[in-house]
């Protein structure tokens, strides 16, 4: 049916931000990254494997896996998740 029907955890702690390389940017892209937020996660947690929607908020957003990096302390240690999210449309 084209529907997400599983939660995989539903009381993941987590942040979005507004993406910050709009300044960078110009015209098109300027636009494309102001659709964009940043979902900061902990870094102890597997996002799953198959496609998944995330609800923040009561608003669904579509990660880009590609976009995915583990932030890190300077000793290597992880210290958070960075993804970049779009809002679902439907």
């Amino acid at each position: 049916t084209g529907l997400f029907s599983t939660v995989a955890q539903a009381s993941l702690a987590c942040r979005l931000n507004a993406v910050g390389r709009q300044a960078a940017a110009t015209g098109r892209d300027r636009s494309d990254f102001a659709a964009i937020q940043e979902l900061h996660s902990p870094p102890d947690y597997t996002f799953p494997a198959e496609a998944y929607q995330l609800v923040i908020d009561s608003r669904t957003w579509n990660p880009d896996r590609r976009t995915s990096k583990l932030v890190k302390y300077d000793d290597g240690t992880g210290l958070y998740w960075r993804t970049d999210l779009t809002e679902a449309t439907t």
